[in-house]
C-alpha cells in the first residue's frame, strides 16, 4: 500500500472517529442554545448578544456549559450506581 493511500486511509478513520461525535455534539448543543435562548426575557440588545453568542460554532458550548456538567455528572452519577 504507498504511503499515500495509507495517509487517506488515516484520515477517513480520523474523520469518523472525531468528526462524527464532534459534529454530532454541535447539532445537540445548538438544539440547547435555542431551547435556552427562548426560555428568557430579553431586551433587545441583550437578546441579540445571546443570539450572535449561540450561532458561532463551538463558543456556544460556553452557552450551556452547565447543562452539560449536570448531564456529565447525571450519567456518572448513574454509572456509579451500577
Amino acid at each position: 500500500m504507498p504511503a499515500e493511500e495509507e495517509e487517506i486511509e488515516f484520515g477517513r478513520i480520523a474523520a469518523a472517529v472525531f468528526g462524527v461525535p464532534l459534529v454530532t455534539l454541535q447539532f445537540i448543543t445548538y438544539i440547547m442554545c435555542v431551547i435556552r435562548w427562548f426560555s428568557h426575557d430579553f431586551s433587545f440588545w441583550g437578546g441579540l448578544k445571546e443570539l450572535i453568542w449561540i450561532a458561532i460554532p463551538v463558543i456556544n458550548f460556553t452557552y450551556v456549559w452547565d447543562w452539560w456538567l449536570n448531564f456529565i455528572g447525571f450519567t456518572i452519577g448513574m454509572i456509579q450506581t451500577l
